[in-house]
């Protein structure tokens, strides 16, 4: 309905930018004098000359057509969450961090490895006892994991299949098979105990990415909050410049109903000079203001379009309360429990773990090893395995292992750039627990100045309308002058669009500070919307 109204003032004959035939001057006779007054036609006022006119514009084309769609505040909210390119792009970014907890935890994934080759020899021995030829199956299977408590296990087995043709000459030529398996079972254990001891290095890298990444959640369900809010604007943006459109079309109107009434009282004699000039160009000015305002509420309208992911060229209808509510009295709010202190604490903490993993493994690398392993070799592969299992033929290892590299210190360095990024950290948690409370304090102390303000204005336009229709009766009766009323007229248009923004500029502080609180959409919400 609003863009039809639209359409039709901007392309109306008395609204377009070139004079129409419909307006031009026509002759009028002078009033003839006698006791009554005869009604005369309706004089037209002169065009003045103009030289070198400026270009005509087009006017801007409105689909009749458009889709309808009623919108109330609270389904900006709903639509922003479920379908707007902001929302996808927040639960998107959350995603991220993902991969870097994958990738710290893939240190800790077990890790098999096997091999199996074929091997055939025929090489002669120092010795001139070797045999003919060998033909050896080869195969070993590893079961590697990495713990976090610093400790790293590792099962095997390794099988060999012998197949020999032994040298005549050779003290085994009559006492070995020519057939044999052997298989070798292992378990290997070691333990940190000064690099990475007892795997806090590890720890503490595990527990700093997953710091990070439950703080990209949290900041996640902040960036929605900001896309609601974002939202929210262009609502009340483009209410604001729907109204402003219509308070235009309404000067437009006035003003011509002011104009017809001046020329009937030209034509009676009972104007004064200059009056009907004066008004017609303030319905021009009018006329002009109104085209402005149009192409503004198109613009904004667009842009709440291509927010909320509505029906092109849509037709929207503002569902907006009549009453002022006063701004609500709210306790105070815990800082740290907001969502953008909340991920900063967050990532402070990471920072803080990783200054404590690197500290770690600036030491030597110093761990126990122990290993074990049972043995067999049997003719039938199945006796082998057995003998291995048994542990009639084991084999022990205890021992320690010590590593360090040393020249360029760089895990020195390593350190000191983790404790400044920590000290970076720390450092904006600070500011913004400070700029968190100032922006609070300045939220509340906006709105509530702002509800005064859109009292104030709906006050002001109701007593300029009055003044108007006041001032008005008192021109028709030949009471006042004719800039009085002009000056009433302005001053009214001036008070409805004030009105309307000052009501729009106290919802969207409205939006603002309980975004702040982190009350305009609930975690819950925020978590729905995940995937």
């Amino acid at each position: 309905m609003v863009k039809a109204l639209l359409a039709f003032a901007l392309t109306a004959p008395g609204f377009a930018f070139a004079q129409t035939a419909a307006s031009k001057p026509t002759a009028t006779p002078a009033p003839k004098h006698s006791a009554t007054p005869t009604p005369t036609p309706t004089p037209r006022i002169a065009p003045t000359p103009r030289i070198a006119p400026a270009p005509e514009l087009e006017p801007v084309a409105v689909k009749i057509d458009s889709p309808k769609v009623v919108l109330k505040q609270a389904d900006v909210s709903n639509l922003v969450l479920k379908q707007s390119d902001r929302a996808t792009e927040a639960n998107l970014k959350s995603e991220l961090p993902r991969v870097d907890l994958a990738r710290v935890l893939k240190d800790f994934d077990w890790f098999l490895r096997a091999n199996s080759g074929y091997e055939r020899s025929r090489f002669e021995s120092l010795s001139g006892v070797g045999n003919i030829e060998d033909q050896i199956l080869k195969s070993d299977v590893s079961l590697t994991k990495r713990w976090t408590t610093g400790t790293t296990t590792s099962l095997s087995w390794l099988r060999n299949s012998y197949r020999s043709e032994y040298s005549p000459l050779s003290p085994t030529f009559t006492t070995l098979p020519t057939e044999q398996t052997q298989d070798i079972f292992g378990f290997t254990f070691e333990q940190a105990l000064w690099r990475n001891s007892f795997g806090v290095s590890d720890r503490d890298r595990v527990r700093a990415a997953e710091m990070d990444m439950n703080a990209a959640l949290v900041t996640r369900a902040q960036d929605l909050q900001a896309a609601v809010l974002e939202g929210l604007r262009a609502y009340w943006t483009a209410y604001i410049s729907q109204e402003n459109m219509r308070q235009s079309l309404k000067a437009i109107e006035r003003y011509e109903n002011l104009v017809s009434t001046v020329r009937r009282k030209s034509g009676l004699g009972f104007s004064a000079p200059g009056e009907l000039s004066q008004v017609s160009a303030e319905l021009e000015l009018r006329r002009q203001n109104a085209k402005t305002s149009g192409a503004t509420y198109l613009r904004d309208a667009d842009r709440l379009v291509e927010l909320l992911r509505l029906p092109l060229n849509a037709d929207i209808t503002f569902e907006i309360p009549h009453e002022i509510n006063p701004p609500p009295r709210l306790s105070a709010v815990e800082l740290e429990k907001l969502r953008r202190v909340r991920s900063q604490q967050l990532k402070t903490d990471a920072a803080q773990a990783r200054v404590e993993s690197a500290e770690s493994e600036e030491h030597p690398a110093f761990a126990f090893v122990g290993q074990v392993y049972g043995s067999g070799i049997e003719e039938r592969a199945a006796d082998s395995v057995g003998e291995a299992l048994s542990g009639s033929r084991p084999k022990y290892y205890m021992g320690v292992k010590f590593e360090h590299n040393f020249g360029s210190g760089v895990q020195n360095e390593e350190t000191v750039n983790r404790k400044a990024q920590a000290e970076l950290e720390k450092l904006r948690l600070e500011r913004m627990k400070l700029q968190t409370q100032n922006e609070l304090w300045d939220s509340e102390r906006q709105t509530r100045t702002l509800y005064a303000q859109a009292v104030s204005a709906r006050e002001q336009m109701q007593l300029r309308e009055r003044a108007y229709n006041e001032i008005s009766r008192a021109y028709n009766q030949g009471r006042t002058d004719i800039n009085f009323v002009v000056e009433a007229l302005n001053q009214l248009f001036a008070a409805e669009v004030s009105f309307s923004r000052a009501l729009g500029d106290y919802q969207i502080a409205l939006a603002s500070w309980a975004a702040g609180r982190d009350e305009l959409i609930p975690d819950d919400d925020s978590q729905g919307g995940a995937r």
